[in-house]
């Protein structure tokens, strides 16, 4: 059924806000002021067949959390398929790198097989700016 909606028509000029934001100390956008940066990303080193250790450079500003974010394979027995997964991993205060087991079975189809890390940071309840995220890959 279809509902009319006689305000919905005509969509709301979001271009321009009639503020002139220029000369000013405002932010044209809210909280970005605010928003922690997460440590670069440095490299992705193979220990062994099956690890590798991720590193990073510690974190600015002293933040509430910081998360190692993992993309990896993982396999659905509900519906017996492998497919890319985001797990994420709490990282204790101070640390750099962090040792990560890779899914290496012989079932996992080509297109889900890379295993992707990056950082985010947590602080005041603002996440880092996840638009900035440069995740590294490595492949089993």
């Amino acid at each position: 059924m279809r509902q009319h909606n006689p305000d919905a028509a005509m969509p709301p000029d979001r271009g321009s806000y009639g503020i002139d934001l220029s000369g000013s100390n405002i932010s044209p956008l809210p909280g970005l002021d605010v928003m922690p940066k997460a440590p670069a990303m440095t490299s992705i080193d193979r220990l062994g067949a099956n690890t590798v250790r991720v590193t990073w450079k510690p974190a600015a500003d002293h933040p509430d959390q910081v998360l190692l974010m993992e993309r990896k394979p993982f396999y659905s027995s509900e519906i017996g398929l492998w497919h890319p997964y985001t797990f994420r991993h709490d990282v204790q205060v101070g640390a750099t790198s962090m040792d990560r087991k890779l899914e290496r079975d012989s079932d996992i189809p080509p297109a889900a097989r890379t295993h992707a890390y990056w950082i985010r940071v947590v602080k005041d309840g603002f996440v880092s700016d996840l638009r900035a995220e440069k995740p590294l890959t490595i492949e089993p």
